[in-house]
This record gives C-alpha cells, sequence and structure tokens, in this order.
C-alpha cells in the first residue's frame, strides 16, 4: 500500500498538491497545535483514506516515537518534508532516510511547483531529480484548502455600472483560458470580505484574486479594493501563493498606484467599455496579457 505522509505547517498547498500528485491509498498527516484547522481541511480535500496525528513541532523524541507507531514495514512510503517547522522536516528526514524511503520535498516559486525526489545512495550521498507537477487543481479545491467553506454572494444592484463593468471582465477571463468564480463570500469569517472574482489559469496551479472597481478619482472606492485583496490575500486567508489584483476601468492616481504596490497588489488600470457593455479588443488583450505575465 502507498502511504503519503505530510508535516502540516500553515499553507496547505505544498500538503495538498503532493496528495493530488501522487494519489496514495493512504494519507498520514501530522500536524501541531498551531495547524490543526489546516490539518481538518486538507484531511477533507483527501481522497485517499486519511489520518490524523497531533504531534509536539519542537520535540523531535516525540515525532520519533509518533512515526515508529504509524510506520509498518509491509507498505511503501513517500515523505513530504515540506511543511510543518524545521525541527519536524529534520525528524521527517532523519526516519525516512533511515528505512531508506522516498522523500519529496514541493518547491513552489516563480509560478512553478517543483517536486525533488530524495533518496540516499548506498554510499550515503543524496541522489535526487525534479519534476514539474501538472494541473492539479481547480479554484474550488484552492478555495476549500484555505476556506471552512464560502458562498455565491448573490448578484446586487445589477444595472449598475460597477456590476456591468465587473461582468465584463469576469467574462474576458473566461473567454481567455481562465477558470473563475465569481462573487466569492467565505463562510465563518463575518461580514468583512467579499472576493469579486478568484481564478486560475487553466493549465496551471496559480490561483489568484481580483477587486474590479471602476475606479473613482476619489481615493474611497479604489482602497476599499485594496483593503479588501490585503485581507483576503494575507497568509491567515488564501496564504501566501495568491495572486492579488485590482482592476479598474479608469486610471488611477499615483498615491493609489503606490498603496496597491505596498501591499503587493498587481494593478491593471484604464480597462474601457464598448457600446456592448465588452471589453475593447486593446484593453482585453493588455488585461490578459498583465494577468497572464504574473501568473505563468
Amino acid at each position: 500500500m502507498k502511504v503519503l505522509i505530510n508535516l502540516i505547517g500553515e499553507q496547505p498547498i505544498p500538503n495538498l498538491l503532493p496528495i493530488l500528485f501522487f494519489k496514495p491509498d493512504k494519507t498520514i498527516i501530522l500536524y501541531s497545535e498551531k495547524t490543526a484547522k489546516v490539518a481538518r481541511r486538507i484531511k477533507r480535500l483527501s481522497k485517499a483514506n486519511c489520518e490524523k496525528f497531533e504531534i509536539d513541532a519542537y520535540d523531535l523524541n516525540s515525532i520519533n516515537e509518533v512515526l515508529k507507531n504509524i510506520v509498518s514495514k509491509e507498505n511503501d512510503y513517500i515523505f513530504n518534508i515540506t511543511g510543518g517547522t524545521k525541527l519536524m522536516s529534520v525528524a521527517l528526514f532523519n526516519f525516512a532516510a533511515q528505512l531508506n524511503s522516498q522523500i519529496v520535498y514541493l518547491k513552489s516559486e516563480n509560478n512553478k511547483n517543483l517536486i525533488y525526489f530524495l533518496k540516499l545512495n548506498d554510499v550515503g550521498d543524496i541522489d535526487f531529480n525534479v519534476q514539474e507537477l501538472p494541473e492539479l487543481l481547480n479554484v474550488d479545491i484552492y478555495l476549500k484548502a484555505h476556506l471552512l467553506d464560502y458562498l455565491i454572494a448573490p448578484k446586487r444592484f445589477e444595472n449598475s455600472l460597477g456590476f456591468v463593468f465587473e461582468d465584463a471582465v469576469v467574462n474576458s477571463l473566461r473567454k481567455n483560458n481562465f477558470e473563475v468564480i465569481q462573487s466569492v463570500k467565505p463562510m465563518g469569517e463575518g461580514q468583512q470580505v467579499e472576493i469579486d472574482a478568484v481564478f486560475r489559469l487553466k493549465g496551471t496551479n496559480n490561483v489568484a484574486i481580483a477587486e474590479i472597481k471602476l475606479g473613482d478619482y476619489k481615493m474611497e472606492r479604489p482602497k476599499k479594493g485594496i483593503d479588501q485583496l490585503s485581507t483576503a490575500g494575507s497568509r491567515e486567508y488564501l496564504g501566501i501563493y495568491t495572486k492579488k489584483f485590482l482592476i479598474t476601468r479608469r486610471k488611477l492616481l499615483g498615491n493609489i498606484k503606490k498603496a496597491a504596490k505596498a501591499h503587493n497588489i498587481i494593478v491593471i488600470d484604464g480597462i474601457r467599455l464598448n457600446k456592448q457593455n465588452k471589453i475593447t479588443e486593446d484593453s482585453e488583450r493588455y488585461l490578459i496579457q498583465k494577468i497572464s505575465e504574473n501568473l505563468i
């Protein structure tokens, strides 16, 4: 039986992607008190038989004892050392090396998900090879990995220019190879957050969020979008791998763009509509190019 052992950290993606990639017969997740919520979400999304074990993230001896109790010689183990504390990774690496089992590490950088395969050879050196992960997740899975759950917020003021513009941007994304969920309302997070669009470039595992505003000349509306993106894209919310975009119809002032940049938000402004309330061809090219170059 193929068993994947994961260390749960604060970010779920380094655990979720290996589960989706390896498709183990059984998944074991080791978590600390601090990462219990993430562990519950990972278990919910795991299609394999999944067991959770709480450990002391800074006690090497107790981690080893847990591993001794759950590992048996009959199974084929893969040890994912990506998540958790550094001490958790050290403990798991040493244990896996003693068994001469497969060790993996996920590196997510520059919009690429690379999985490193590590194994001790006969002379004690580490052999390794690297593989880029294929498309494994969708927007729904991504959201449920980070949130208790979510709802699609009801559409209000459908005939307003703001909604027409938002809908036009979403439709442009959908026809240009993006999967989009519009008007996302996280559950269990109060009334303060609603995300205009959560989207993924198809063929990748790269997900982004966008606030889509008219971009009033006053700062209030764009600033609200910046605040929403900063909250939704924080480490504690949708995590460090989520790109953030502020998309507006009007050109924004320099001070607003500066504020957005300080929060790692990419501004795409000056997106125009035609008489049919669709994005103009030149604006659509600019929109898709700007988003794609930040997700590829």
